[in-house]
């Protein structure tokens, strides 16, 4: 439990938010007040409030608000010495239903940095005070989510429920995804499948959600359901390696066996043969046709077969929740409306771009850096070195913790190419980012030995 518990927290929580956040909670004091609906935000609105939070050593809600920002900012460091100066005066906060409101905030983002840290007993102790200060049962969760990292799985499983049954909507992807492992390991599965189908409707895929959800809808007995879920751990592997068609429909032939010696092949021998149907594309439907899964299968066979209408590609869109972390969901819709004409280049890159953030080691995301290519006319190998814009903005983020000029390379190899939007937008945030992330010295270097064209657009970004 606690190696699979350390995946879901990092999935779920460790993400730094790019943006500076609003800070909306109440406060008393007229000075500071005035500053947060002074109009100010972004940059300037956090040098105010940090320098205000200096002024005014006993103030409570601007070391707050820092410590919130640099908590959702990924700074957890100076989250925690924020968090501290703000526990070390929370005694100033005003009486009343705002200053138990502040004093709960504080309590529930300790809480919620100590479970990152890793400090399960702190996090449980930092959550109880929160709701015991003003009733914020929504901090339960990350008292569930501490005891299920000690393997406390009962009192982990208690906490769940008692902040499901008041806040639904408060669960994380993260809380959905621990509390219906609980559930099904205590055989509570007709309150699990609840919370599986809660957590598709919401929440993104993950590594063998398939084979869970298969497992969870055989023993509610949704044979159905059990076996068309099977397809979606297929799918998503097919994504990244290479997998067999045929020991998949092995598989199949295997599990059809078992269901007919267990005498419930009745209840699913059509979904079966619809799953055979996505390999031959034969032309049936699946009883149970309003799964989310048969609606994919369905409209991907079309695809398939240059047969998908208008009608199918908006079927397929309303699926994203669902496949978001499937780059071959998006190669389909993007291959859709290639066959409909229904898209110029402009509204395709958007789709292109979302297939290569999934990771560069899927075939798909090599198919679609070749049509990006194109676009820009660029040759196929060319193309391969395309780089867009998320993955220059991560290289960058690598590069300013590491200093790692290997980092670099793939952007030289972009600012080598001839003229395009990306090698373009690449040469301006360098250009951008050269001083502020000290890489003059790597630049100069790296000039020594570059191509003519290489060397001129180093020189520009030194200058």
């Amino acid at each position: 439990m606690k190696r699979s518990y350390q995946e879901l927290l990092i999935t779920a929580m460790c993400a730094a938010v790019p943006v500076l956040v609003s800070f909306a909670s109440c406060s008393n004091d007229a000075e500071y007040r005035m500053l947060k609906d002074s109009g100010m935000s972004g940059s300037a609105l956090f040098e105010r409030v940090a320098e205000y939070e200096l002024a005014h050593a006993h103030h409570f809600e601007s070391k707050l608000d820092l410590a919130q920002f640099y908590f959702l900012s990924g700074s957890y460091d100076k989250s925690l010495e924020y968090l501290v100066r703000a526990e070390s005066v929370v005694r100033n906060v005003p009486r009343g239903k705002a200053g138990k409101s502040d004093a709960a905030r504080l309590y529930g983002t300790r809480a919620e940095l100590e479970l990152l840290r890793g400090n399960y007993s702190d996090a449980v102790a930092y959550a109880q005070r929160a709701v015991k200060t003003d009733n914020a049962l929504q901090y339960l969760y990350v008292a569930a989510q501490a005891h299920a990292a000690q393997e406390n799985n009962d009192d982990a499983l208690s906490l769940f429920d008692a902040a499901y049954a008041e806040l639904p909507d408060h669960a994380s992807p993260n809380d959905l995804r621990m509390y219906m492992y609980l559930l099904a390991e205590n055989n509570r599965m007709a309150a699990c499948k609840e919370i599986l189908e809660t957590y598709f409707e919401k929440a993104p895929y993950f590594a063998s959600l398939g084979s869970f959800a298969s497992s969870v809808y055989e023993r509610c007995g949704d044979y159905q359901k059990a076996v068309l879920c099977a397809f979606l751990d297929y799918e998503y592997v097919s994504c990244f390696e290479t997998v067999s068609d045929e020991m998949f429909l092995h598989n199949l032939d295997a599990l059809q066996a078992r269901l007919e010696n267990d005498g419930t092949l009745a209840h699913c021998s059509d979904a079966i043969d619809f799953l055979r149907s996505y390999f031959t594309l034969q032309d049936m439907s699946c009883s149970d046709n309003d799964f989310f899964v048969s609606k994919y299968i369905d409209v991907v066979k079309k695809i398939k077969a240059a047969a998908a209408s208008s009608n199918d590609v908006e079927t397929l869109l309303l699926l994203e929740t669902q496949f978001s972390r499937f780059p071959s969901y998006y190669w389909h819709i993007y291959s859709a409306l290639q066959q409909l004409g229904a898209s110029s280049a402009k509204e395709a890159v958007p789709i292109l771009e979302k297939i290569i953030m999934l990771g560069n080691v899927s075939p798909y995301a090599a198919r679609a850096r070749h049509e990006l290519g194109a676009m820009q006319g660029l040759t196929a190998a060319q193309s391969q070195k395309l780089l867009i814009r998320g993955e220059v903005d991560a290289l960058l983020a690598q590069y300013a913790q590491t200093h790692d000029e290997q980092l670099l390379e793939s952007i030289f190899a972009l600012l080598e190419l001839p003229d395009n939007e990306y090698e373009l937008h690449a040469l301006a945030l360098v250009k951008q980012q050269c001083r502020p992330l000290n890489m003059e010295a790597a630049l100069v270097q790296r000039k020594t030995a570059a191509s003519p064209k290489l060397a001129e657009r180093i020189q520009y970004i030194l200058n």
